[in-house]
């Protein structure tokens, strides 16, 4: 097979699809070569699958994925910077409003930006009312109750 080198628009196009997933062969292909004949969707997508398995092609996803930010820690301990600073990164990079916003929410976490619920003893505590039983009418809680509500009654 004769050696070929890739034009500019090859390589911007195998990039995007290195970082954007292989769903966008497709597109990539259509971008290099826009001239193409096929009029059918699946000779199309065998064209494009050929040209992706070239191994110039192949070559060169080999070089983007190891020139990538994301494997240069890759056998070093992810220190909480370096991750903070992949996440600031992703979240420039990102424009999708869901993914922006999980993006932020993992930086925040992060960062120790998440305001933190101050504890108060009162909104933990919990009420409960119970019903008086036969019993009581000798406590003397009762027996003071009682009382009470006596003298209520009488005045």
């Amino acid at each position: 097979m004769p050696k070929l080198t890739l034009s500019v628009t090859e390589r911007i196009c195998i990039a995007a699809v290195v970082i954007l997933g292989d769903e966008w062969i497709n597109e990539a292909y259509r971008l290099i070569n826009p001239t193409s004949k096929s009029k059918d969707e699946a000779t199309f997508r065998r064209q494009a699958l050929r040209w992706w398995n070239h191994p110039n092609v192949k070559e060169f996803c080999k070089k983007l994925r190891n020139a990538s930010p994301l494997h240069e820690k890759e056998d070093a301990t992810i220190t909480r910077e370096y991750l903070i600073k992949q996440l600031k990164a992703a979240l420039r990079a990102t424009t999708d409003p869901t993914d922006r916003a999980s993006i932020a929410m993992k930086l925040a976490d992060l960062s120790g930006l998440k305001g933190k619920k101050e504890e108060t003893p009162e909104a933990d505590k919990r009420h409960y009312f119970l019903p008086w039983v036969s019993r009581c009418r000798t406590c003397e809680l009762m027996k003071i109750y009682n009382r009470i509500s006596n003298q209520k009654q009488t005045s």
